[in-house]
Order: C-alpha cells, then structure tokens, then sequence
C-alpha cells in the first residue's frame, strides 16, 4: 500500500470509529477520534500535492498555512477542541464542531469521489 492509499484507509477507519463513538455517547473519545481523521485528511491533501509529510503537529500547521491556506484556517479554528480532551472531558457540542470543520476541508480540497461522500456524511 501506498501513502495515499494508508491515509484514505486510516480516514475511513478513524470517521467510522469516531461515529460509533459518537452514537454511543462516549464523546470524548469521538472527539479523539474525530481529530485524528481530520489530521489524516490533512495529511492526505498534503500527500496529494507531493509535498512531505510532517513529522509533527507544528510542522503540519506550517505545511498547511503555506500551501493550504483554507484547511490551515479551518483546522487552526478546532485544534485547541483537541488538545482540551487532554485535561476536560468533551461533549457533543465539541464533536460537532470537529464534524463541521471534517465536512468544511472537504468542501474546500478536491477529494476523490469515496472520501468526499465518506465526509459528507460525517
């Protein structure tokens, strides 16, 4: 398997877990859940445009500011809803938002048509 094709699985896997997470209240591990695939979308927009991977979270957030402005506003405005799960417990409020900014990136970047319709449902 290749990058692109570890990515779109993870995302998959990730956007399913954090929906049977969801449903089944356990928020803060949908939100856990949640983040990671949005990570892995980066990533795999990231990936796209042959760009390197980042070996980090801050790295991710260069990458995308420089190259992918829209995802990079969209991702920044959700991260601290992330690191909150570290100390606070979450709520279905805070997924939602995570689920918008996922339906948000994929609006914004061009996906193949199975994700894109995998993050529509989100």
């Amino acid at each position: 398997m290749n990058t692109i094709e570890v990515l779109r699985e993870s995302i998959i896997e990730e956007l399913g877990g954090g929906e049977s997470e969801y449903n089944s209240g356990r928020y803060k591990n949908a939100l856990i859940l949640f983040s990671k695939a949005l990570f892995s979308i980066c990533d795999y927009l990231i990936a796209s445009k042959s760009l390197k991977l980042p070996e980090d979270h801050s790295e991710r957030f260069r990458i995308l500011q420089r190259h992918l402005p829209a995802v990079y506003l969209i991702v920044d405005k959700v991260f601290k809803t992330y690191t909150d799960t570290y100390l606070k417990p979450s709520g279905k409020e805070s997924c939602e938002g995570l689920k918008n900014a996922i339906r948000d990136v994929g609006k914004t970047e061009k996906l193949e048509p199975k994700l894109k319709a995998i993050i529509e449902k989100v």
